[in-house]
């Protein structure tokens, strides 16, 4: 006996008329030999139970539709988005199969089937499942359990179940995209950044790296100052992990700057599409840094002047001088080591020696006003230093300066009174015949080294002198003169000059008192002698007579003697006064 066809000579032996059907599982029939049907082998056409199930299991998600992902990596879903599994189960054996069961080796997914569970040879139903996409690589394998039954669904005696598994798999997309952007090397997230000198050259990186799961196209990476930035080095396909770095450099501008860079990359699958549901990603990050610009000045004032010029103020000679020296950071960066210098007067103390952007301090010294224009130099020196007190890299010192000037006044005036053309400073002076004129000059000469203005001379006897001007400038002279009569003995009177010291200007100095000289001069005015008329009469051998005759009595002759004898007596009166002098 054997199975129906055995031997596929359907012809020779026991199978009947080749046409007729095998009778299925559980059925009969009869077979009538034929005259040709020899073989003695006996084809009853009875079959065998062969049970079978088989499963296919189908990923939904992404840009995939009942992928039959069998093998890694599957369909591309994004992370989060919903998976739907689909189990296409069917019976691919010859007996009928109940109690059909479908589980995945996931617990967390609960598949669900239709009620009828039964399935008939060759037929199939399908059971779905669904969940939420995780990131990365992901399997799951879902399992179809069947109980082979004839055909009142009464399970086969001595016949187990039937199973049948089969895996699926996909990939949870987690794009994602970092750019760390450095200025001058730095990852300056955060004010103020590294500091440049204004104008100096800035080099901004952008590092870009693929941070997620997926590879990524079309990457653009673009600066919200600067614009586009061109990247030559940029692979066409940037894979998880994978980096690459671009480069742009400017100019530093003065203050606090702050720019971002921004990148942009599209997600796609293993063929290079684009993942359905996964839009480009994109990241930022800031930068900054400090565009230095440290400057300092300073102002130096005489007296509180600040006399940049000469002559400055006028200051007595030998008089105290008080120089300031006001140091402000005009800059935008923290100064240190601030030191002021003078020349030619040397260090000069000051209160502190930090400044702070826009702060001030006012340094002092003191000397003794020398006669003359004088001008001295005040410098300040600083060294621009960060917010941690560190050097800036290629900041040289910063340096000011501002002259100041002064005047050291010496006024001085000198008078030389003479009589006649004699210098008299002592008596008895020029002899001068009484009643005839007496003409006296007085020299003055601005002996000091400011101009004098107001000039006016005045005589202890004659009065106000006129004199040609009335303004001289220093080492300037001239001569007032003053006509008189003589009068009879001894004279004196004295010359007296004053003049106002006065700018160059013409306007007085503030403070400055006159100056002042006097000379004393002399003359002796002496009686004019008697008029005489000769007669020449005579005797041979007498003198003659001359004059008129003195027809005096003895009393006028004896004023005429003490006349004399009082002029005699003054002339020896001035002789000794002259010795005392």
């Amino acid at each position: 006996v054997s199975p129906k066809d055995q031997g596929g000579d359907n012809a020779l032996d026991s199978d009947g008329e080749p046409a007729l059907a095998s009778p299925a599982y559980g059925q009969t029939a009869v077979f009538t030999l034929g005259q040709i049907q020899v073989d003695r082998t006996w084809d009853l056409g009875v079959t065998a139970a062969k049970p079978a199930i088989d499963v296919e299991k189908y990923v939904t998600g992404g840009a995939a539709t009942r992928d039959d992902a069998d093998t890694p990596k599957g369909p591309f879903v994004p992370t989060g988005a919903t998976v739907t599994w689909t189990y296409v189960v069917k019976n691919t054996g010859n007996t009928t199969l109940v109690g059909i069961q479908v589980t995945d080796d996931d617990p967390a997914v609960t598949v669900s089937c239709p009620q009828d569970t039964t399935l008939a040879p060759g037929e199939s139903l399908e059971c779905t499942a669904t969940g939420v996409a995780i990131s990365g690589q992901y399997v799951n394998v879902g399992t179809a359990t069947g109980t082979p039954a004839d055909d009142a669904e009464t399970p086969l005696p001595g016949v187990g179940p039937v199973t049948d598994t089969d895996p699926a798999h996909y990939y949870g997309a987690s794009p994602a995209i970092k750019i760390v952007k450095y200025t001058n090397d730095q990852d300056a997230n955060e004010a103020p950044g590294p500091y440049v000198l204004k104008d100096g050259e800035v080099t901004w990186k952008y590092v870009v790296t693929n941070t997620g799961n997926t590879d990524l196209n079309n990457i653009k990476i673009t600066d919200d100052k600067e614009g586009d930035i061109s990247c030559p080095n940029a692979p066409q396909t940037l894979a998880p992990g994978a980096s690459f770095e671009c480069l742009k450099t400017g100019k530093a501008v003065e203050g606090q700057y702050a720019n971002d860079g921004k990148v942009t990359g599209t997600p796609i699958d293993g063929s290079g599409s684009t993942i359905p549901g996964s839009g480009p990603v994109e990241a930022h990050d800031p930068s900054h840094y400090f565009g230095a610009h440290p400057t300092i000045k300073i102002v130096k004032k005489v007296n509180g002047d600040d006399a940049d010029t000469a002559p400055g103020p006028y200051v007595p000679e030998k008089s105290e001088v008080t120089w300031t020296y006001e140091v402000t950071n005009t800059g935008n960066t923290k100064l240190v080591d601030v030191t002021v210098v003078d020349t030619p007067e040397g260090a000069v103390t000051c209160p502190a020696a930090t400044l702070a952007p826009g702060e001030s301090m006012t340094c002092t010294l003191t000397g003794v006003a020398k006669a003359g224009q004088y001008e001295n130099v005040g410098k300040v020196t600083g060294k621009p230093v960060d917010n941690g007190d560190q050097p800036i890299p290629g900041a040289p010192e910063v340096t000011a300066d501002n002259p100041a000037h002064y005047f050291g006044t010496a006024p001085g005036i000198k008078i030389v009174k003479k009589t006649n053309g004699d210098d008299a400073n002592a008596a008895p002076g020029p002899q001068v015949t009484q009643g005839s004129k007496v003409t006296w000059t007085y020299e003055v000469t601005n002996t000091g080294n400011t101009r004098l203005t107001s000039v006016a001379v005045t005589d202890s006897i004659e009065g106000a002198i006129s004199c040609p001007k009335n303004d001289l400038q220093p080492g300037e002279s001239m001569t007032c003169t003053k006509n008189g009569t003589a009068v009879l003995g001894q004279y004196e009177n004295k010359g007296t000059v004053e003049g106002a010291p006065s700018k160059a200007d013409g306007t007085p100095i503030d403070g400055a008192k006159k100056v002042t000289a006097d000379d004393l001069s002399h003359y002796l005015g002496q009686a004019p002698p008697l008029p005489f008329t000769p007669n020449g009469t005579a005797k041979p051998g007498q003198l003659a007579l001359t004059g008129p005759p003195l027809p005096l009595p003895g009393i006028a002759l004896a004023g005429v003697l003490l006349a004399l004898l009082g002029a005699a007596g003054l002339v020896l009166s001035a002789a000794r006064r002259r010795r005392r002098e």
